[in-house]
């Protein structure tokens, strides 16, 4: 009777413990990029509905950042705008700045971690949420990287299979943190 028990026992205990491995995959899955963390913006930073099919920014709640939605409009917003590392800093992130794009002045390249924090390659091609990025293409986009000496480093991340270095390439402007 006693081992009859005991089977019982350890039976129970490896289906609870089962289950609670099923619920921690499904959350490390949400987690790695299959929630939405996303939230539109209007021109002036305030939320619109996940349905809205206009907005200017894209605000990621898993890291605070605020992204620059990309259009096709001609502007320097313009998906297909393609710069040289110093031309994207100089020239983009600064007229982004002079504008007070959002009503912000601290616009810049994302760094390498930032930037793959938007980027979803478990879908189709561009690898990114394409209902808050429609306009990412998949090419390459400015990013940077910080060495051990300090240095900054110019990067690139791409949003598709291809990645050819050139010495143009595509970029999205990011902030941080509202403040």
């Amino acid at each position: 009777m006693l081992r009859s028990v005991s089977r019982h026992t350890v039976r129970c205990l490896l289906f609870l413990l089962l289950g609670v491995l099923c619920a921690a995959s499904s959350a490390w899955a949400a987690d790695a990029g299959g929630a939405n963390t996303f939230v539109k913006l209007d021109a002036n930073g305030n939320e619109l509905a996940a349905d809205a099919t206009g907005w200017a920014m894209v605000k990621d709640t898993k890291t605070g950042l605020i992204w620059e939605m990309k259009t096709t409009d001609g502007s320097v917003h313009d998906a297909g705008n393609q710069y040289t590392w110093k031309e994207a800093k100089e020239v983009f992130a600064a007229e982004l700045n002079n504008i007070k794009f959002g009503g912000f002045t601290d616009w810049r390249m994302p760094n390498d971690t930032e930037i793959k924090s938007i980027m979803r390659q478990n879908q189709e091609e561009p690898f990114v949420d394409a209902a808050y990025f429609p306009n990412i293409r998949p090419a390459n986009y400015w990013d940077f990287y910080i060495c051990g000496s300090g240095a900054v480093m110019s990067d690139t991340k791409s949003f598709g299979k291809k990645s050819v270095r050139s010495g143009k390439q595509h970029v999205i402007a990011v902030r941080d943190k509202e403040q």
